[in-house]
């Protein structure tokens, strides 16, 4: 196959792959630091999140096998550092209660509005999509929680 290609073809083909190849060697940094705290949603509220928001905005990302190669692996990671920088469940307790209210109020808008998860997000876990009755859900329970009759995760 390659053989039969017009030698500019081959030529373009085969830099592709080795450009392929070196880039497999600028790897990025997956970690999970330790859990400090974390948000304490109620179980059926808790279960969807993990499915939607955990793995950019917490230390329990599962790096799956995509994120080990380039240059998949920088989207990836620049996503997981950048959502943990605008909110990380795995820090919850290091937030004042306004910036917590302010989390709450920008995840609801951003559930709500269809934002998050990223588009991009979904075309790889289609099962991270939030129905009407989960953003609800989360609704409901960040509002009891900002009130102070949802503190606990019961």
């Amino acid at each position: 196959m390659l053989l039969s290609l017009t030698p500019m073809r081959r030529t373009i083909i085969i830099l592709a792959l080795v450009v392929f190849a070196a880039a497999q060697f600028k790897t990025v940094e997956r970690i999970n630091p330790p859990i400090e705290s974390d948000l304490p949603a109620a179980p059926h509220v808790k279960s969807f999140l993990k499915r939607a928001c955990y793995d950019c905005h917490s230390y329990e990302t599962e790096w799956r096998w995509y994120s080990y190669v380039a240059p998949v692996s920088w989207v990836v990671a620049r996503h997981v550092y950048n959502g943990r920088d605008v909110l990380n469940f795995s820090k919850w307790d290091s937030y004042s209660r306004g910036a917590k209210g302010r989390h709450l109020s920008d995840s609801i808008l951003s559930m709500q509005d269809g934002t998050m998860p990223t588009w991009d997000y979904l075309i790889a876990h289609p099962s991270a999509k939030l129905s009407p009755e989960e953003v609800e859900s989360f609704k409901e329970w960040a509002n009891d929680y900002l009130n102070g009759s949802g503190n606990s995760a019961e």
